[in-house]
């Protein structure tokens, strides 16, 4: 008999899970609450361009995470990213032609409900039930739960004390902003690393990656510390303290975008991970993973999907 597994979550955690699972010979159902694909590996497309908004670049310290770069490379998805100005020795991997381009081909033959937030999860006699928004969506063998752990928390957090761990785990958010030019702005170097109090924590042009092509856009991180003192404010009055920050360091034609708009990642970041490569409760039907277990790169987002995964292969044999 096929085992039944939904996935929560169309990140990298989910689908490094979905796929390990697929290839083991389970059914993977993948549950996905926005309309695409990626989590915080996503690209922003509008009529002005393209924008990775979230995660910049990947590094791999895992012999599997490698493994798996180095097969999406093959097939043209990924692309070692050198940019001028690069402070760091560990090669950078992006997605091609944008980040969410590396989770694409990891979801590739699974079935992917976009637009389908799970509110709750009930383990009944026959199995877990989904219930989305709109109603039950389900029942299945397994669930596992890739969400950021506050969400993720709230999800599983009354189905067995265990899960009630998952506080240990903290995440910091992150203010972003996009910007599309008319013209190169030669005084926009790469890259630029900020401090975590500084509204220019991260900037990067996103034409220095390979396989980006058209207008000069441009992906601004504001610092941990300045996205939480920001927390509550409005998307556009960010995005104009990001404009007039912009400004301020390269100059004025740099203050002077085509297009601009801000965007708040409420868990960007793991200051603290829970420590354990994923959660398991009521007696193993139900799992938690993502990167705040393991750690703060996107690394610990794929490692922590396997772990998973492979707990139930080992389960469901």
């Amino acid at each position: 008999m096929t085992h039944h597994v939904a996935i929560i979550g169309a990140g990298l955690a989910g689908a490094s899970s979905a796929r390990a699972l697929s290839r083991a010979g389970a059914r993977a159902t993948v549950f996905e609450k926005s309309g695409g694909t990626g989590g915080r590996l996503s690209t922003r497309r509008t009529d002005h361009g393209s924008f990775d908004h979230g995660a910049q670049y990947l590094t791999a310290h895992s012999v599997g995470f490698g493994e798996t770069l180095g097969e999406l490379t093959r097939a043209g998805a990924a692309g070692e990213w050198a940019p001028a100005g690069k402070d760091r020795e560990t090669a950078w991997h992006v997605g091609v032609p944008g980040m969410s381009g590396l989770v694409k081909p990891l979801l590739h033959g699974i079935e992917v409900r976009p637009r389908c937030r799970i509110r709750a999860i009930r383990v009944e006699r026959d199995g877990v039930r989904l219930i989305a928004e709109g109603g039950p969506v389900g029942v299945f063998d397994r669930v596992i739960v890739t969400a950021p752990a506050p969400q993720a928390l709230d999800l599983v957090g009354e189905l067995d004390p265990g899960f009630g761990a998952i506080s240990e785990a903290v995440m910091a958010p992150c203010w972003a902003a996009m910007f599309a030019y008319r013209k190169r702005i030669g005084a926009l170097p790469d890259m630029v690393r900020g401090d975590d109090a500084s509204p220019l924590g991260w900037m990067a042009r996103n034409g220095s990656k390979p396989g980006r092509y058209g207008a000069e856009t441009v992906v601004v991180h504001a610092g941990a510390a300045w996205s939480a003192d920001h927390l509550a404010e409005e998307a556009d009055a960010v995005r104009g303290l990001l404009t007039t920050a912009m400004a301020e360091r390269f100059g004025d034609d740099a203050g002077d975008p085509e297009f601009g708009v801000a965007h708040r990642w409420r868990y960007a970041r793991v200051d603290r991970p829970a420590g354990l490569p994923f959660f398991s409760g009521c007696d193993g039907l139900v799992l938690a993973c993502g990167d705040w277990c393991l750690g703060g790169r996107a690394e610990a987002a794929f490692d922590s999907g396997q772990a998973a995964a492979q707990r139930l292969i080992e389960e469901l044999a």
